[in-house]
């Protein structure tokens, strides 16, 4: 089975479960914690030879660090085509290292805030010093995304906390969940009697609620349709996968917009540019030319690009718009809604007791975050829950993604264990999803016919995201130490 993974979320996330027992063994008698639920990656991996995978991991995030733009890059230049920061990977990479060095850690976090705009949107990708801002494509055959003038005035604004150029589409929204769990990783302050965590530690976290909360505050404001509905993603690379079999069918009705073969003309893409995404999305698409490839998934994907405006959101120049309530999108969000909320407790409280003085969160933000938290989680569950295929709707494809709440929070118990039935073994199978882990992005019907595709190079692999299947880890972990609680 082929995983595909960038090389730096691999070997970040091969570092994720390292030294996690510790917290364990100290939250519950900290009053700094009382909020906190038992961390699903508190429970430690028993995998062959972990010590040397992690030691390779913590080089490759080692080798890949860029001094110029104080984060972990992708990969090395010359494989990722361009200097760039990806959010995704970064915010994986800073959690990685807070592991083991947690002041770098918060560094490298804090650097991805200072591209925050001043409607509190955050970029997916920063262009690097190197890249000229006048490229409207890179030259290069390593990727498939545009340069910094393609976004024409949603490239940072000048009122933005840094001068380097972003692109304009959203970042996944990890970053409250990241920085909660960077946090429990912090020294500890052993001086006292009780270990609590240090001034460094709990300064982190009352430095960088505000930037967090601006940008919650953004994607409520501008992605919900009203106080009680779900999240939109506005394009498909706002999602934790840019490439998945699932944007084909969901990009089917941008190609009809009046003007769409005037801007694809208008943007003039370079082959070169083109081929890039081919080489990349051929795999997810077997039974596709590579001149389908490109016409019925990234044009699309281009056009909508072309049309974000400088606050990330579709202008009237575009004939067509693309509104998605996607499962995994609101997931995502879901989670760091929560993380965010148990910020906020864990900040509001008095100096005597916080140790410092901290000007936020104020009562009503503390408040409106739990309602957040309560109101998605109760809306998730009402309106994408599938009680006859007993999982959550998702428009890409049947399986992994419609798992995923279950990392997001605690669900209703018959949904819960509507989502566990999907791995609990019968007396003819396994039944692991498609009794193959890691699990596939395709259903298990579509993995079956995907693999009888014969290519020049043999049959159709199997594709797992590495990414998706780490959520999911982290979703079954977490009920396990519900029913362990719950039984004991």
């Amino acid at each position: 089975m082929m995983v595909k993974v960038p090389l730096v979320m691999l070997s970040g996330l091969a570092a994720f479960t390292e030294a996690w027992p510790r917290a364990i063994n100290l939250y519950s008698s900290q009053d700094q914690l009382d909020t906190r639920t038992f961390d699903p990656d508190d429970v430690p991996p028993h995998v062959p030879q972990f010590d040397e995978i992690v030691k390779a991991a913590y080089a490759v995030l080692t080798a890949n660090f860029d001094d110029q733009m104080n984060a972990t890059a992708p990969g090395p230049q010359e494989d990722i085509g361009f200097q760039h920061i990806n959010s995704r990977d970064a915010l994986l990479s800073a959690q990685a290292l807070a592991h083991r060095d947690f002041s770098q850690a918060t560094a490298q976090f804090k650097s991805l805030l200072r591209h925050q705009w001043s409607n509190g949107f955050m970029p997916d990708l920063i262009y690097g010093p190197s890249v000229g801002a006048s490229l409207k494509w890179l030259p290069t055959n390593k990727t498939f995304y545009p340069g910094p003038a393609f976004w024409g005035s949603s490239t940072a604004p000048s009122d933005a906390r840094t001068n380097s150029s972003t692109s304009g589409i959203l970042a996944p929204p990890l970053h409250a969940e990241t920085a909660m769990r960077i946090f429990y990783l912090a020294p500890l302050d052993t001086s006292m009697s009780t270990p609590v965590y240090t001034h460094e530690a709990m300064g982190f976290l009352c430095d960088v609620f505000p930037s967090l909360y601006k940008f919650h505050a953004y994607l409520l404001a501008s992605r919900q349709r009203t106080n009680t509905s779900l999240l939109s993603l506005r394009h498909p690379w706002e999602s934790m996968a840019a490439i998945n079999p699932g944007w084909k069918s969901a990009l089917a009705s941008v190609k009809a917009a009046a003007d769409f073969a005037q801007v694809i003309s208008r943007l003039q893409v370079p082959t070169v540019t083109a081929q890039a995404f081919v080489a990349q999305a051929a795999v997810f698409y077997p039974a596709s030319s590579h001149d389908e490839i490109i016409q019925d998934i990234y044009y699309p994907m281009l056009y909508l690009a072309s049309c974000v405006g400088n606050n990330s959101t579709i202008t009237s120049k575009c004939a067509t718009t693309f509104d998605v309530v996607d499962i995994e999108f609101n997931t995502i969000f879901l989670r760091s809604a929560e993380a965010l909320a148990e910020m906020a407790t864990l900040l509001y409280q008095p100096v005597t007791k916080l140790g410092f003085s901290c000007p936020v969160p104020n009562k009503v933000e503390v408040q409106n975050l739990a309602a957040v938290v309560t109101t998605l989680s109760a809306t998730l569950q009402s309106e994408l829950w599938d009680p006859v295929d007993l999982i959550f709707k998702s428009n890409s494809h049947k399986y992994i993604t419609g798992m995923l709440p279950l990392y997001a929070t605690k669900l209703d118990e018959s949904i819960q264990m509507g989502l566990i039935s999907h791995i609990l073994p019968t007396p003819n199978t396994f039944h692991y999803l498609c009794d193959v882990f890691p699990v596939s992005i395709y259903p298990c019907e579509e993995s079956t016919m995907a693999s009888g595709l014969a290519t020049a190079a043999g049959p159709t692999p199997r594709i797992g995201l590495l990414i998706q299947n780490y959520l999911l880890y982290r979703g079954l972990i977490k009920v396990v130490c519900q029913l362990i609680r719950a039984t004991s």
